[in-house]
């Protein structure tokens, strides 16, 4: 009996110490679990960190956030033409020293032939920098820390006088369709100032007869804005004309190609250039635009009006299109000068000095 019980004790005693011992053993394992964990975590943490955002990954998403902009596809064009430009000679990478580097060095390299050579890449540049400071991806613009600038343009399509616009006019082929699609288009861009990419996009049922005008939707304006071209009565009823004499089965095009297309900006600059050539009067349709800013303005238009039907956001780039000349200004000057409502006073003084 006494046996028995003694065998019982032991046994307690051996498990006691041995649950204690597994105890210990476990606490250690977690303490130490703790610890590797701990270190995995750092190491996972350190793995996961994001490498920085190189140069070409950062165009990438601009890009793709003008296209959810729904920005024109000729715009997304330029873009992508002009950062693959620059990122071709770049160091890919938006360290600012390196970006900074970068920056200089291909607005150095374009060549000071013109304006507009320097002004596109330079506007598309700058705004691709304004855009990843925004997005913290760079500390500052090298644009503006430099303080670079568009340059000048003054222009260089001048209006071209009323009577060679005559005789021009005069020199189309009414007779063929693209002649008289050519003259209809000459009296529209007189009549509104539209740019003639604008108009190629234009349909038929953008021209509202009721109204006598074109809309320009915002997904065709150049701006992005909506607004409204107005026709003169005898150049809607030129329009109106010339809508019947396009084939049924032609796609809905306001005006088609001869084969009833979409007509491209190109195909229409290479037909005024066959024109030219033939009357020997060279006239190009951005040409129409600018005599319209001109001659709305010598009609008696204000700058203000003029800015609104052009499609302008700014003033001053309505002022490039505007060539007046000296004898128009003279004119203007003597109708309105301000001298002229002291003109009693000016008289009381010369029989005072007789």
């Amino acid at each position: 009996m006494f046996g028995i019980l003694s065998f019982y004790i032991e046994l307690v005693v051996f498990l006691c110490f041995s649950s204690l011992g597994f105890s210990l053993k476990i606490a250690r394992n977690t303490r130490l679990g703790e610890r590797v964990c701990s270190l995995e975590d750092t190491m996972r943490m350190v793995k996961m960190k994001p490498k920085p955002m190189d140069l070409e990954t950062a165009m990438q998403k601009f890009l793709l956030v003008k296209e959810s902009q729904h920005t024109g596809e000729e715009t997304m064009k330029d873009y992508r033409n002009c950062l693959a430009r620059f990122l071709a000679d770049s160091h890919n990478s938006l360290d600012y020293p390196l970006l900074e580097s970068d920056v200089l060095t291909f607005f150095a390299a374009i060549p000071d032939t013109s304006p507009a050579r320097y002004n596109k890449p330079f506007q598309t540049i700058n705004a691709f920098l304004n855009w990843a400071l925004e997005q913290e991806l760079i500390g500052k613009n090298p644009i503006k820390v430099h303080k670079l600038h568009k340059r000048r343009d003054d222009g260089n399509i001048k209006p071209l006088p009323v009577d060679k616009l005559q005789a021009f006019l005069a020199s189309l082929n009414k007779s063929t369709y693209t002649g008289l699609r050519d003259y209809v288009i000459c009296m529209v861009m007189l009549d509104t100032g539209i740019r003639p990419k604008e108009l190629l996009a234009l349909r038929d049922s953008d021209y509202h007869s009721h109204d006598k005008c074109l809309v320009v939707s915002k997904l065709t304006a150049k701006t992005r804005t909506r607004r409204i071209a107005y026709l003169n009565k005898s150049v809607a009823f030129l329009l109106e004309s010339f809508l019947p004499q396009k084939p049924e089965d032609w796609e809905d095009w306001l005006f088609p190609s001869y084969e009833g297309q979409k007509l491209s900006v190109s195909q229409l600059d290479k037909s005024f250039a066959h024109h030219s050539e033939d009357c020997g009067i060279k006239l190009t349709p951005y040409q129409l635009r600018h005599s319209f800013a001109t001659l709305f303005l010598k009609n008696g238009g204000d700058l203000f009006s003029l800015q609104h039907l052009m499609g302008h956001s700014d003033l001053r780039m309505t002022k490039r299109y505007v060539d007046l000349d000296e004898e128009h200004i003279a004119k203007q000057h003597d109708s309105f000068s301000p001298a002229k409502l002291i003109s009693t006073g000016s008289s009381r003084l010369r029989r005072v000095c007789q």
